[in-house]
């Protein structure tokens, strides 16, 4: 049965920095798009600290958001397994796919 990736996922794009996305230090972590490998993340204590404070997320990455960045040559896809519940967001250059796991598994 084909259906429409509107019917079993939301797509949403990163937050939009204003200024330098980085920051020494916060609460926040920040996913970009020179970090997208394929495979899955599960540990986000490298990444650097966004910009952000955490009551202004546009989005929060969460176990099974599918991230694939909207720009470069290569297109890799990566899985997000957050079960600390980790605050990490990313920049407005990756598409944040969050499907809906009753009806597919994002693993796959």
């Amino acid at each position: 049965m084909i259906k429409l990736l509107s019917e079993v996922a939301e797509v949403t794009g990163g937050h939009t920095f204003r200024t330098k996305a980085e920051a020494a230090s916060g609460h926040v972590r920040l996913l970009q798009i020179k970090d997208i490998q394929e495979g899955i993340l599960t540990d986000f204590s490298a990444l650097p600290f966004a910009d952000i404070q955490p009551e202004k997320l546009k989005i929060n990455l969460q176990t099974n958001d599918i991230l694939l960045p909207l720009r470069g040559e290569r297109i890799p896809a990566m899985m997000i397994v957050n079960q600390q519940s980790t605050l990490v967001t990313t920049t407005n250059q990756i598409a944040v796919i969050r499907v809906n796991s009753l009806l597919i598994n994002p693993e796959y």
